[in-house]
């Protein structure tokens, strides 16, 4: 991006073209019922993303999107519990990735990698009826979900949250 003095007048942000980029990646995932009882699901994604020419600000070979988590771990298991209970289940989720950050120039905007960790409890009220608690981010971890300058354009990560959802079949 340009500097705000390069912009028109009263514009306070612009950018110009990069040129040329190169991306890959890989995604995984796999999801599956390990018992009569569990049930787990996880993915991994990983994402290089590469200037090919040379710009005004970056040179061939430097990392492009580095606001872009290059990993991200994705877990979360439901288990259904036995015997006069079977009508309740557990589950927890963990959310990983990396840290990312971005360049304005001047200064630069990070955030450090973060794990966030979720819950959920479910009842089976009648055959027709479920009932689902999801609590996410747990820890209530302080995090910015999007990043993009010292002034605006960063975005908070959800707080602590509780959504209770009733879910009921004709």
């Amino acid at each position: 991006s340009l500097a705000s003095d390069q912009c028109a007048p009263g514009v306070p942000w612009c950018s110009e073209a990069v040129g040329e980029v190169e991306g890959r990646g890989i995604e995984l995932e796999v999801a599956g019922q390990l018992t009569a009882r569990w049930q787990l699901s996880a993915g991994y994604t990983y994402t290089r993303s590469k200037h090919i020419e040379a710009t005004s600000d970056a040179a061939a070979g430097d990392r492009f999107a580095t606001d872009q988590p290059r990993h991200l771990f994705k877990l979360f298991t439901t288990w259904q519990l036995p015997g006069g209970l079977s009508d309740w289940r557990i589950g927890g989720g963990l959310r990983v990735q990396n840290a990312i950050h971005q360049d304005t120039g001047t200064v630069r905007i990070r955030q450090g990698g973060y794990a966030l960790a979720d819950l959920m409890l479910a009842w089976q009220a009648t055959s027709h009826l479920d009932l689902r608690l999801n609590i996410a981010n747990l820890f209530d971890r302080y995090y910015y979900e999007s990043i993009a300058r010292p002034s605006d354009g960063n975005g908070f990560g959800v707080p602590r949250s509780w959504m209770l959802t009733a879910r009921y079949r004709f």
